[in-house]
């Protein structure tokens, strides 16, 4: 629900360069998470999203130094705990009936079949020999 970051963390959606589209929900998370435009950006192009960015643009709740982690969680925690947690569960459902449920359909399935599709892609198969070769891959998109 909160995502906590420490400053010098990153992530990135990375399947891309090795030539796969996306997999685990990852594409449908960072959709929820920062719109559109934000997660065709992050995903097409791979690149690492920085703390500070996933705070500004949604997938991080904070960002914190590694000094402060343990301070900053426990905070979290301690003012989750002391809330209405009756209420809370209730809210988690509605927002996950009315925003998530609907449109994962059959996306898991669709998801399953890119992956399997593209990792039996020539492209798959240069992204693997380029990454071991230490080389730029050249995508022939086949």
């Amino acid at each position: 629900d909160f995502r906590v970051m420490v400053d010098v963390a990153y992530f990135g959606m990375a399947f891309i360069n090795v030539a796969l589209p996306g997999d685990t929900g990852g594409l449908m998370a960072l959709y929820q998470m920062c719109g559109l435009a934000k997660a065709l950006e992050y995903t097409m192009l791979g690149d690492r999203i920085t703390a500070e960015e996933a705070r500004q643009f949604g997938p991080a709740y904070k960002v914190t130094s590694l000094e402060d982690l343990r301070e900053t969680t426990m905070a979290l925690a301690h003012r989750l705990a002391s809330g209405p947690r009756m209420a809370y569960q209730y809210q988690k459902k509605l927002f996950w009936d009315v925003t998530t449920a609907p449109m994962w359909g059959n996306y898991m399935e669709e998801e399953a079949t890119g992956m399997v599709d593209c990792g039996r892609s020539a492209d798959y198969t240069e992204a693997v020999l380029a990454f071991l070769n230490k080389r730029p891959p050249v995508y022939q998109g086949k």
